[in-house]
């Protein structure tokens, strides 16, 4: 089911569903995790990362093992070394960019589950791909599932006893689901989930593994359109701010847009509609409070901008 605790998927979902996207040139749309790896924000588009079902991850390592290899990571807490901490790494040093995964603890967490979520935002025809490998020892056990919209799609046991290398990888396609359950349809809003759950020592997902994730999106529309004009979300000033900052949003002409305002758990905490204007830019006062008009606590946020099928985002720090 949909992470109705954090509201960010289902808020998400019924704007896409709402404000579709317009019809596209009939083309295929390549998304891959590692290639869009960011380390900019959590969550950013079209990729979220999260350390348990209900709590982004809020730290970002942009260098994580601090040798210039490239890899870049979100983590649970601050480490150096590999820890046993929830942490997703991109690794961009060899041919072809990889992530590294090293999982949760279940005391640390409260869960055992830890996933990257890939949202669409066209309609099309969705095909997915991808494979596990682990270099390491120990008998530790995990299971990976392919979730769409809830529903588990295939799904696999993979144990760190030397088995799989990036030679001979554990392929998604080798699940339950076999691989005609990895080519489906979707719509504007829909969610495609990689689950990755231990299944040894209360919670720790064992020692690290590597994976691809790959989505191919062919859009399959025949019907042409001119692309909508970008939908933009400028970095707030200030920033840090206390008590109130000004973001600056600009919106193709005609449409309208919602800004919502999220804190590092994924909960909603303010919203502003933006009515449909003309293309110039639209700044949007926040005063630090909630939508009940409680003063939020210092921290950071994130600010999400859609429009006309598009998201933008942005972070911001209230330091009082």
């Amino acid at each position: 089911m949909f992470r109705a605790a954090t509201g960010i998927i289902t808020a998400l979902t019924l704007l896409a569903l709402i404000s579709a996207a317009p019809a596209a040139r009939a083309e295929v749309l390549e998304y891959d995790l590692a290639e869009q790896w960011s380390d900019l924000e959590n969550p950013f588009f079209p990729w979220t990362l999260w350390k348990s079902p209900s709590e982004l991850f809020g730290i970002n390592q942009p260098d994580f093992y601090q040798d210039g290899s490239g890899r870049r990571a979100w983590a649970d807490q601050p480490c150096y070394l590999q820890m046993h901490v929830p942490v997703w790494s991109c690794d961009v040093s060899g041919p072809e960019p990889v992530v590294w995964m090293h999982g949760a603890e279940y005391d640390r967490t409260g869960t055992n589950v830890t996933s990257a979520d890939w949202i669409s935002y066209f309609e099309g025809t969705a095909t997915i791909d991808g494979a596990i490998w682990e270099t390491w020892t120990g008998q530790r056990s995990m299971r990976w599932s392919l979730v769409h919209n809830g529903s588990v799609l295939t799904s696999g046991d993979i144990t760190t006893n030397g088995t799989y290398t990036a030679a001979t990888p554990f392929a998604f396609a080798a699940g339950s689901g076999g691989p005609g359950a990895l080519v489906l349809a979707v719509v504007p809003g829909d969610q495609i989930e990689l689950r990755m759950t231990s299944l040894s020592e209360g919670g720790n997902m064992g020692e690290s593994l590597w994976l691809r994730f790959h989505i191919t999106l062919d859009t399959g529309t025949t019907a042409a359109a001119t692309p909508p004009a970008a939908v933009r979300l400028l970095p707030c000033r200030p920033n840090p701010f206390n008590p109130r900052t000004t973001l600056r949003c600009e919106l193709p002409a005609g449409s309208p847009g919602v800004l919502r305002i999220h804190d590092t758990l994924g909960r909603l905490v303010r919203a502003f509609t933006i009515p449909a204007g003309a293309a110039a830019p639209r700044e949007i006062v926040w005063d630090g409070l909630d939508d009940r008009g409680r003063a939020c606590p210092s921290g950071t946020y994130f600010a999400r901008l859609a429009s006309s099928g598009e998201l933008a985002m942005t972070r911001m720090t209230l330091a009082r």
